[in-house]
């Protein structure tokens, strides 16, 4: 995946910044393959120091081979958030996320 441009990280905060009200709980899914939805959340709270609410509900696909994840974080600021991309964008086995 290509890293987004420094510009278009200050797009994004200010879009988070006008759409949330901060500190707040923001839900990130993650489209990954199963071996990966094992270890992912566990990685994302250990890297970023972000606080998971609950464990993530996850929707395997019918042959097994991916997992989609939905994970609820709770976030300080806005680039909390940047962070949580940032820290998903780079792990291996990660086939999509928003």
């Amino acid at each position: 995946m290509v890293a987004p441009t420094p510009e278009d990280e200050e797009k994004f905060l200010a879009l988070l910044r006008e759409v949330h009200r901060f500190p707040t709980v923001y839900d990130v899914r993650v489209i990954c393959l199963a071996a990966t939805s094992e270890w992912l959340p566990d990685r994302l709270v250990g890297e970023t120091a972000l606080n998971l609410l609950a464990p993530p509900t996850r929707r395997e696909s019918s042959g097994g081979k991916y997992v989609s994840l939905h994970m609820n974080f709770h976030v300080q600021e806005a680039f909390d958030v940047i962070r949580l991309y940032r820290a998903i964008r780079v792990m291996e086995g990660v086939m999509s996320y928003f």
